[in-house]
């Protein structure tokens, strides 16, 4: 059953880009339908009007073993870092798992 409805937002699926809704069930996408068909009463309603929405992302390339020392602004390859286990909790707060 659907709890939360986004709308009005531009969507990006694998499938291209349009102006759709999202229907979810808990925190899975349920359905991708054309704007007003979900419905809008008992549920969530986030207005995604000028916001670009797409699913969560997989970042596949990091580079885990540059880190960028501290007062410098650049990577510095070779450098000790605190591993990836730190590098993944970036990527989680920033979004991409």
């Amino acid at each position: 059953m659907i709890d939360t409805v986004i709308k009005g937002g531009t969507v990006v699926t694998p499938a291209g880009v349009g102006q759709w809704d999202i229907g979810l069930e808990g925190e899975k996408i349920a359905v991708v339908a054309m704007p007003g068909l979900l419905p809008s009463e008992g549920v969530r309603t986030i207005e995604a009007a000028g916001k670009i929405v797409l699913p969560g992302g997989v970042e596949a390339h990091a580079h885990a073993a540059a880190n960028v020392q501290e007062g410098l602004r650049e990577l510095v390859p070779g450098t000790p870092n605190a591993g990836p286990a730190v590098h993944s909790l970036g990527a989680i707060w920033g979004g991409t798992t």
